[in-house]
């Protein structure tokens, strides 16, 4: 630096007019370089007779019995009953629970064997059962509710369905059920108040098919609403319970209804489970919400909307490898999609997120993400977020009317984010972003606002009205190569700046 130069900096700092920083960036424009389309999922093979061609592998019926709940291990192993007296007060004595077990059973067949516990009515013409008791589907068993039927589980009786078998639900309903008031037990804005759930644990398989779910779940592990789960097992609790599976729980949920669940879908160790062309209505906490060390999912085709508290779609916390595609997720209150904790390797493609009061599409503490093909317009904040996030890839995305930039980069040191187990989830003050192609159009905050980047390319962008300074629709640290980058939009270059650190 000149001394001409050190002098004007220094009294620039001392009229407050910028901050001290010793990042520069280096200015390089090449020519574009084509780059591969990424290749999406085939999800052809999903339909009608693929649910039924896995329910026709069951022939025998099972059998039906009702135990002494604290006897079953995984309940307690699970932490689904957090308070026993609780339970004990609901049901007036020893709980206990219908346990199914070698074969296939209906709501049916668990009627005719426990009348009092699981009791059935008819309602306008359809078959409805009201589950007095929790109702257990072992390894080696799976339960079906078909056509016209609808199991209630009861809230007052604080039942739920759980297992480790395989759950068909196929164009049926499952609710959480007040029978004080004959209604489905709606949200009462109080997170601890005990809702009915479904958790599928180990080895289980939740095969749901144009079926409706309806007012599931409460603040407690793994009792959210839907959850598919895995946990450790060890060789002693594999031996005591030789119907268990020790592999992975996973599913496929195809063209359902999920209406004012806790979460419309949560998991944990799940691997290769497909989420596909369901509609997520007015969820309170998120929409859908894979979660916890979960592997080659597949989001696509889904509608989530009027998420009452947080986001639409968020993967959290080493959700790798996966595919979220052909989505559309609008007014929910936070954001529409987003990647969080450590997510890596995901494609985020072709999906719609817009009117919600976050990001269309937030990516946090995630590297080494593709965004490709997407519609952002109409968020209350920006339309893709980017924090803390390395050679994260923006390609062919049109972002279009957001309160905030099209695109925000930035750095945060998460100084307030005091609940943060920095060893559970570690991050870097680093951010990184390749911008190729798509439309950046008439976004209140500019069309790009990086800051404090380790380096950012930007090319053949579409750009119109974004910001308050005609002709400057690069914020941050990207002001002061405005033209720079404009002239390279023009020869067919890109350009990448680049942070170095001066010497001193």
């Amino acid at each position: 630096m000149s001394k001409s130069s050190a002098f004007i900096f220094s009294l620039c700092l001392y009229l407050g007019l910028t901050q001290p920083s010793l990042a520069t960036y280096n200015v390089k424009i090449k020519p574009s370089e084509p780059y591969a389309y990424p290749e999406l999922p085939d999800v052809s093979q999903y339909n009608k007779e693929f649910f039924y061609e896995h329910l026709d592998k069951w022939s025998d019926k099972a059998e039906i019995a009702l135990e002494r709940l604290p006897e079953q291990h995984l309940i307690r192993r699970y932490r689904l009953i957090t308070n026993i007296h609780a339970l004990s007060k609901a049901q007036g004595g020893l709980p206990k629970v219908l346990v199914v077990s070698d074969g296939l059973a209906t709501l049916q067949d668990i009627s005719n064997a426990f009348p009092n516990a699981l009791v059935q009515s008819n309602e306008n013409g359809v078959d409805t059962y009201t589950a007095k008791f929790p109702i257990l589907i072992k390894g080696d068993a799976a339960l079906l509710i078909s056509e016209g039927k609808e199991l209630r589980l009861s809230e007052e009786r604080r039942t739920f369905l759980v297992g480790g078998g395989e759950f068909f639900v196929l164009s049926g309903t499952v609710k959480s059920w007040r029978e004080k008031t004959q209604t489905p037990s709606t949200w009462t804005g109080n997170k601890k108040d005990f809702r009915p759930f479904y958790t599928g644990w180990n080895g289980s398989r939740t095969y749901f098919y144009n079926s409706t779910f309806e007012s599931l779940g409460y603040n407690n592990i793994k009792a959210y609403g839907i959850t598919i789960t895995s946990s450790y097992l060890s060789k002693e609790e594999l031996k005591l319970m030789p119907w268990i599976r020790g592999n992975k729980a996973t599913g496929v949920l195809m063209k359902n209804k999920f209406i004012d669940m806790y979460y419309g879908f949560y998991c944990y160790k799940a691997q290769d489970i497909v989420i596909l062309e369901n509609e997520y209505i007015k969820n309170v906490v998120y929409g859908i919400d894979p979660h916890d060390y979960s592997d080659r999912l597949i989001i696509a085709k889904n509608r989530t909307w009027g998420t009452l508290i947080k986001h639409g779609i968020i993967i959290s916390r080493e959700v790798n490898n996966s595919f979220i595609f052909d989505n559309v997720s609008y007014n929910n209150n936070r954001s529409g999609i987003m990647l969080d904790r450590t997510s890596l390797n995901n494609v985020i493609a072709r999906n719609t997120a817009y009117h919600n009061g976050g990001d269309g599409l937030t990516i946090q503490e995630s590297d080494l993400n593709l965004v490709w093909d997407n519609i952002f317009y109409d968020n209350k904040q920006h339309g893709i977020n980017v924090r803390n996030s390395q050679h994260v890839r923006l390609y062919d995305n049109t972002v279009f009317g957001n309160l905030g930039a099209g695109i925000y980069g930035h750095i945060n040191e998460l100084r307030e984010h005091t609940h943060r187990d920095l060893e559970l989830d570690p991050f870097t003050t680093k951010v990184s972003i390749d911008v190729r192609g798509g439309k950046l159009l008439a976004n209140s905050g500019g069309a790009i606002n990086v800051r404090d980047f380790e380096y950012a390319k930007i090319a053949e962008v579409m750009l119109g009205e974004n910001g308050d300074v005609p002709g400057k629709p690069f914020k941050g640290d990207l002001s002061p190569y405005n033209r720079e980058i404009l002239n390279s939009h023009r020869k067919n270059h890109y350009l990448k700046l680049s942070k170095t650190i001066e010497e001193e």
